[in-house]
């Protein structure tokens, strides 16, 4: 054995033993008297809980479908508060309901589960075992990949997608791109592989006529996702954000990359004169309380309260000794390995090529004061492998490029800058609700709505960066329309807002107040399953289009294929 196979081998023994490890010392901790009267207290409020879900979703009427398959491999309380009310709109309790048990959280999901009368169980879980029986094709595949580029164009079974495979490899790996020299690639592939073969067995086994996951990202739901759509399996993501169900129908490829939940252009500029008013006073309203940290979702916690406050231009200026006579723009980085083909990306391979080509253009290009700014969630995820936003910027040794840090308050930074750019983060919407220019990298997902400069392609995104773009968009519509899709996808009708469901973060704390949102919002929890069940019937693909559609305009055109109803 050569020395850098040893060294790979060494490698990856020591990444087997820190997992071990960490698994050890959870367990360890889990074992503690507070931690177990803590788990005690959480399981009979999560009882409790689904007990409340159980009688708010059992329905007199016919069901939408005879089978359903129910996704359980991510727990959290919102979760089973959205396939209860999915249950209601389209009558699934009076159909035959099997749930899917992943390796987490296992007793915790089978007891949500038992409390809304879901007996029938399949196992996902995907062990050593099962990843064993993939090994010899895993590491043809691996040795097939010597650049990140290679792990592009894996053919995978059953034409499975590469980009998706790709960011499951990355979030395992916990880097920018794909490192061919991880001696554990070949374990992550056979994953994927192993999580294909899971899917395939378990939808033999269900049949359903409906899939509801709680994701379609990842080797586990995506490979659920990906083989029902190939089966004419409908499936339906009870997915959420904001406040707001965001359900999204996978009735094509192309829904993969579409979770966002975002109007299509003519349906944007579709609306009336009146409710294009009404839909930028709700998001100039809402961006200030965004901006002045006045919001509960995750992003906007560590861009806006976990913060310090920044100094202003010219203090910026003179401690990073900036020219004060250059511009001042703004690379918001996004987080290396946060499933980057989640939204249209075709520019580039993903979040570390773009930055690494976007910093080759700022070197080259003095005449401009370039600042990168790390993701704020970064914290949140824990950490980053291989080179870092900081390496990256830190290694240019230009004076006119300077990074800067992620805990700075994101409002104190926006009024400093003269312009900012990003892939396709929320911030491009944030800088031109503010008035500041913002040019963005690829499509994403509101890339089409002209809140920002779009690029055409790669080569035109890097000919932009060298010259003054934003001197091409006019900030007074970039402003206004801007405005308005805050209205439209951060906010959400008033008659809603009694149902409004805590963020998704704040985990086993929402079973504690799940009774109060019961009690509060019958009203409009009664209205949301109807506006479900007309969604479920319309064909749109996204609940929260077609939701405000509805409202707006009071009518909805028939454009895909209706569920079941």
């Amino acid at each position: 054995m050569s020395d850098m196979p040893m060294m790979k081998a060494a490698r990856g023994f020591a990444q087997e033993a820190r997992l071990v490890a960490g698994d050890v010392v959870n367990r360890v901790r889990a074992m503690s008297p507070g931690a177990r009267r803590v788990a005690r207290d959480n399981m009979a409020l999560r009882r409790q809980g689904c007990d409340l879900l159980n009688a708010l979703s059992r329905r007199d009427q016919a069901p939408a479908y005879t089978r359903v398959l129910i996704d359980g491999m991510w727990d959290n309380p919102n979760y089973w508060t959205r396939y209860a009310l999915l249950r209601a709109a389209l009558g699934l309790d009076k159909a035959q309901e099997a749930g899917i048990l992943g390796p987490f959280n296992r007793e915790r999901v089978t007891a949500s589960f038992d409390g809304l009368g879901i007996t029938t169980l399949h196992d996902f879980t995907v062990d050593r075992r099962a990843r064993a029986r993939h090994r010899d094709a895993a590491r043809r595949m691996a040795d097939a990949i010597t650049s990140a580029d290679d792990a592009m164009t894996l053919v995978w079974p059953h034409g499975f997608p590469a980009a998706i495979a790709y960011d499951g490899v990355i979030r395992r790996q916990r880097r920018g791109d794909v490192d061919p020299d991880d001696p554990l690639l070949a374990d992550h592939l056979a994953e994927a592989l192993a999580c294909l073969a899971a899917a395939e067995r378990i939808l033999d086994e269900a049949d359903p006529e409906l899939l509801v996951l709680s994701h379609a990202i990842n080797f586990d739901f995506a490979a659920l996702a990906w083989l029902a759509l190939k089966r004419g399996t409908d499936v339906v993501v009870a997915y959420g954000n904001y406040g707001a169900n965001r359900f999204l129908r996978i009735d094509s490829e192309e829904a993969l990359y579409d979770f966002s939940n975002v109007p299509r252009r003519d349906q944007f500029d579709g609306v009336s004169p009146d409710s294009f008013d009404r839909l930028r006073a709700s998001g100039r309203a809402l961006m200030s309380d965004r901006l002045d940290g006045a919001t509960d979702d995750l992003g906007a916690v560590y861009a806006f309260q976990r913060t310090r406050a920044a100094s202003g231009r010219d203090q910026i200026i003179a401690d990073l000794g900036l020219d004060p006579d250059k511009p001042l723009v703004c690379v918001y980085a996004s987080n290396w390995f946060d499933f980057p083909h989640g939204a249209h990306m075709s520019h580039f391979r993903d979040f570390r090529d773009w930055i690494d080509a976007t910093l080759e253009v700022a070197c080259a290009t003095p005449e401009v004061n370039w600042l990168f700014r790390p993701h704020p969630c970064d914290v949140w995820y824990g950490g980053v492998n291989g080179p870092t936003l900081a390496d990256l910027v830190n290694a240019t040794d230009e004076a006119h490029v300077r990074l800067i840090a992620s805990d700075w308050n994101g409002h104190d930074l926006m009024r400093a800058v003269d312009a900012g750019i990003t892939y396709f983060g929320t911030v491009a919407i944030e800088l031109a609700a503010s008035g500041k220019p913002a040019l963005l990298a690829d499509l994403g997902w509101y890339g089409h709505l002209g809140v920002a400069v779009l690029p055409e392609s790669r080569a035109h995104y890097l000919d932009l960066l060298g010259k003054n773009w934003w001197e091409s968009l006019d900030p007074r519509e970039a402003r206004s329309r801007a405005e308005a899709f805050a209205g439209w996808w951060f906010a959400m009708p008033d008659w809603l807002a009694p149902a409004r469901l805590r963020d998704d973060s704040n985990q086993e704390d929402i079973w504690k107040t799940l009774p109060d949102w019961r009690r509060d919002g019958t009203e409009a929890i009664e209205r949301e399953i109807a506006s479900i069940r007309s969604w479920a019937r319309s064909g749109e693909r996204h609940l929260h289009v077609f939701r405000w559609l509805e409202e707006l305009e009071g009518s909805q055109t028939v454009t895909a294929k209706a569920v079941n109803t």
